[in-house]
């Protein structure tokens, strides 16, 4: 066998080879995203997050990053979200998504936690505590967030928004 032959066996095994290879990868990531998602969206567990605070918050929204969404993402850059949410005993709750500048400056000085990480297997969160004395306005009656739900023991709230805006 000549030796041109031999290297293109070589070469064509190889790519052979990573070729199943990335094909194998593929079909995990999809058997993977199927058995994740609930009706289009992207799901984690249901866990337990409390504040003894008026609100909780969280700075970044990750999803599948280690690293989250980037501060400047592309204007063009858009994603379907779902959050949804239940207070205690019939309490009413409030989930909203608004730029991040507006959300500080409407829980300056107010009692709240942020969530600073959460680890899901086996399920742990973190939280930040921010004091303060002022009681806040209703967050319904707020004209800056992009988009908001809510309600009395339960809410939910789904739809495509700019990751710019940010999760609070």
């Amino acid at each position: 066998m000549r030796p041109g032959r031999i290297v293109m066996l070589v070469l064509g095994t190889l790519s052979a080879l990573l070729g199943l290879g990335l094909l194998a990868g593929a079909g995990a990531a999809g058997i993977g995203n199927y058995v994740q998602r609930d009706n289009g969206y992207f799901t984690t567990p249901s866990e337990r997050y409390a504040t003894s605070g008026y609100a909780l918050t969280t700075p970044r929204l990750d999803i599948m990053a280690e690293r989250g969404v980037p501060d400047a993402v592309p204007v063009g850059v858009v994603g379907s979200l779902m959050l949804s949410g239940s207070a205690d005993s019939g309490k009413d709750i409030f989930i909203g998504v608004g730029p991040r500048s507006e959300v500080a400056a409407y829980l300056d000085g107010v009692s709240h936690a942020e969530i600073t990480d959460v680890r899901f297997n086996p399920f742990r969160v973190e939280y930040r505590s921010v004091a303060g004395a002022n009681v806040p306005a209703r967050p319904a009656d707020q004209s800056f967030w992009a988009a908001s739900a809510t309600g009395a023991g339960s809410s939910s709230w789904n739809g495509t928004c700019a990751p710019v805006a940010g999760l609070w």
